[in-house]
């Protein structure tokens, strides 16, 4: 009789545990989405940074993989800042993204190609003039001086 009612502890514990831990998993949201280019085509190497007060220990980042997507994964609810920035692209931001307990917020967005910038610098050594002498010098080596006719 012990044994039965011990056995039932177990699987109350059991039972309850597993109701407990998706419960505690589900107090965060993901952020995920795809970044593309002005024609359609996907970007990898794009770092996407999330920033919220309700964010503990700072913003968070990722990178846009071989899938071209990026995900956020254990973010908790509330209003995010999100930046999207690449070499060669315009910065992107979108504010006051919502994310939500238990859901995927899905934001998918397009980078324009941001404007070239180069800069190009010319110098050039030029001789040096003596502008308080009238005077004309020239040297002369033993090779130019042995070839002039006498």
């Amino acid at each position: 009789m012990r044994f039965v009612h011990g056995i039932r502890q177990v699987l109350f514990l059991v039972c309850f545990a597993a109701i407990a831990v998706p419960a505690g998993a589900q107090q965060t949201g993901t952020l995920s989405g795809v970044v593309r280019d002005p024609q359609g085509g996907v970007l990898p190497g794009v770092t996407v940074s999330v920033s919220s007060p309700s964010l503990i220990g700072g913003a968070r980042s990722a990178v846009t993989g071989e899938a071209r997507a990026y995900q956020l994964p254990a973010l908790p609810p509330g209003a995010y800042d999100v930046t999207y920035e690449l070499t060669g692209f315009s910065s992107l931001k979108r504010e006051g993204i919502i994310v939500g307990v238990a859901q995927v917020t899905r934001l998918d967005v397009e980078m324009a190609v941001g404007a070239l910038q180069e800069t190009v610098t010319v110098s050039r050594e030029w001789p040096v003039v003596d502008l308080s002498s009238t005077t004309s010098q020239t040297n002369i080596d033993k090779e130019l001086l042995g070839a002039i006719p006498p």
